[in-house]
């Protein structure tokens, strides 16, 4: 494990050290939160586009957190990662409720606000791991979440912009 830097979330860190196994379990959870989220956006949005990028962050997600398990077993002898975000989180980046977002209206609005710093997080994260980690592995994985969660804030942004007006609206 690398030394800490000033940069690191306090939840990537273990014993003063940030921790691989901290960062897949953390982002294995994180992960499951979006999933969630998507799960009621493909229900309940009313643009395609929303429906779509939903539909794409469930098989997405889905599919890095196994391959987050399948790391975890090769580098620390155990597949389970954790599947429940931490009760702080949602929170922590001012993201409604589930039951919140479900009843919220225009859906597809509330659903951009929550996610928007839901992938900010992550890209955080990605990044302390991309540069403290040790494992190539890892390493690929924090380059193709900042990566592909950046290109999602970007389509976010334009599709509020143009639906909803600028964010602070």
């Amino acid at each position: 494990m690398t030394q800490q830097t000033s940069k690191a979330p306090s939840t990537l860190i273990h014993q003063g050290e940030y921790s691989d196994r901290r960062f897949i379990d953390i982002m294995a959870a994180h992960h499951a939160m979006a999933i969630e989220m998507a799960q009621i956006a493909k229900d309940k949005a009313e643009h395609a586009e929303i429906r779509n990028l939903a539909a794409d962050m469930m098989k997405d997600q889905a599919e890095e957190i196994e391959k987050l398990a399948q790391l975890k077993q090769q580098h620390f002898g155990t597949d389970q990662v954790a599947t429940e975000p931490h009760d702080h989180e949602r929170s922590m980046h001012g993201m409604a409720s589930n039951d919140a977002l479900r009843q919220a209206k225009p859906f597809d609005k509330a659903f951009i606000r929550n996610q928007l710093p839901h992938h900010a997080s992550a890209i955080e994260m990605a990044s302390v791991a991309a540069m403290e980690t040790r494992i190539d592995a890892i390493r690929d994985m924090a380059f193709q979440i900042m990566h592909a969660q950046s290109e999602e804030i970007g389509n976010m942004i334009n599709w509020q912009k143009a639906w909803y007006g600028p964010l602070s609206q």
